[in-house]
């Protein structure tokens, strides 16, 4: 409530919602909107109007109103400009109610990708994501986004689901494929980034509105998050500051009431979202308990400089270039551990080792195994085939087999990292054909031992 004056009504065109603490000033409301519509000719659709006790105790008597001779219904939440509000005041069917419109974005953008032969395009797929589809999860998330703006929370909310899912449909990687991955792969961002920047736009615009009305809300709102326990606007803002390099700033300006700058606070939010690849400088691939570790110290491109208007990861190059979509897919499993190699089996199969099941070396089968170690004909043959790529490994560790290849009885993240550094379209082609023998192989074990590979 505001300090001296209380807020009774919100009007926007023919959107029309009447708000009170006492149910006798709610249907005094109701008999004078009932006189004035009389006297100006205008009708309220009775049908469409609901009445929502905000807070109310479960199993407590609800007062009844009504609108002349017609009686109101009571209902557990109403829709005001697109917003579901909850009679308990959780935001999280706001967020649900946007999530179809997202979906509709993802469809028209894959049905405009298909009738302009783009499918096999994901750059374009994901540049169509960034212009149209993410803009459509933006509507009212200054509001009802609070809760999914702390640290930790980015991947907690439906939207951010479905953003994910779309765009591992875009690469062809499975469902489990780990998102922090997916979204750097694809050269973007959490959708927490977008709301919370717009959430201190939106603050920042309160705070210069020409409204002395929204202005004391504001204020209001700002008095009731001094309460350790309240539950606001304000409160949930201040927490999700947590984690930020500048949070202390942030929180003092809020309380003082002062503007935030917004191109600062952008890339304060990126370097607390890029915390999830920094904590892993320096971590070891094969003893790491997160998939993201491999794909960070490997495969991933660089982590650019933080600025206020791009994102700090770009699109790897093989996204771009003229593939087929079985070369594209087979690249993007390969990297993002999205695979069956007996590494990613270990995880699902009680008992199972990881080590290669096709060559006689104890190691375990992941992709350094795979580019490098394993002693696999085949395998040995294409190193042998695409011989130009290997000049930065170690020649020290080499054992050739003469006319059927060559394979490396020890390599180091080193090796690894100067290897993957050729991002030719050759390099491209040898990262599908590595995927191809070894999917074949797993495809083979999986029907000796009478599964489906499937």
């Amino acid at each position: 409530m505001l300090v001296g004056s209380s807020l009774k009504l919100l009007a926007n065109a023919d959107d029309l919602s009447l708000t009170t603490n006492k149910p006798e000033q709610m249907q005094l409301m109701l008999n004078r909107l009932r006189g004035y519509a009389d006297r100006k000719g205008l009708t309220v659709n009775v049908g469409k109007s609901e009445v929502v006790h905000f807070n109310a105790r479960s199993g407590s008597r609800l007062h009844t109103f009504s609108y002349g001779d017609e009686q109101l219904i009571n209902t557990d939440s109403f829709r005001y400009l697109g917003m579901q509000f909850k009679k308990n005041g959780s935001m999280a069917a706001a967020a649900e109610r946007v999530v179809p419109t997202f979906h509709a974005g993802c469809m028209r953008v894959k049905q405009f990708a298909g009738e302009h032969g783009l499918v096999d395009r994901p750059h374009t797929l994901l540049w169509l994501t960034k212009t149209y589809v993410i803009p459509s999860s933006m509507y009212a998330s200054q509001i009802w986004g609070t809760s999914n703006m702390k640290q930790g929370a980015e991947m907690d909310c439906p939207l951010q689901t479905g953003h994910l899912c779309f765009l591992k449909r875009v690469l062809g990687v499975k469902r489990s494929t780990c998102n922090w991955s997916v979204l750097r792969e694809c050269g973007q961002e959490p959708l927490q980034f977008y709301w919370f920047r717009s959430a201190i736009r939106f603050y920042n615009a309160l705070l210069m509105c020409n409204s002395t009305t929204v202005r004391k809300v504001l204020g209001a709102d700002r008095e009731l998050s001094r309460d350790p326990g309240a539950k606001c606007w304000t409160s949930e803002i201040l927490s999700a500051f947590e984690g930020l390099q500048d949070s202390v700033r942030c929180e003092q300006a809020v309380h003082r009431g002062t503007s935030i700058n917004v191109q600062e606070f952008a890339v304060d939010l990126r370097a607390r979202l890029c915390q999830t690849w920094f904590a892993l400088d320096g971590a070891e691939p094969r003893g790491h308990e997160h998939k993201r570790a491999t794909y960070h110290r490997w495969f991933a491109s660089p982590v650019g400089p933080l600025i206020p208007d791009a994102a700090p990861f770009e699109v790897p190059r093989y996204l771009n270039l003229d593939l087929s979509r079985r070369v594209q897919r087979n690249i993007s499993r390969f990297c993002l551990r999205a695979h069956r190699f007996n590494v990613e089996r270990a995880c699902w199969h009680t008992g199972s080792s990881g080590h290669c099941g096709v060559c006689d070396l104890q190691d375990l089968q992941d992709e350094k195994h795979a580019l490098l170690l394993c002693k696999c004909e085949e395998v040995c043959a294409l190193r042998l085939k695409y011989a130009h790529l290997f000049f930065e490994v170690s020649p020290q560790t080499r054992v050739s087999l003469g006319p059927d290849g060559f394979y490396y009885s020890e390599v180091c993240n080193a090796d690894i990292q100067n290897f993957l550094r050729d991002d030719s379209n050759q390099m491209q082609f040898f990262l599908s054909d590595i995927m191809d023998i070894f999917c074949e192989a797993e495809q083979s074990n999986y029907l000796a031992e009478g599964q489906n590979p499937m």
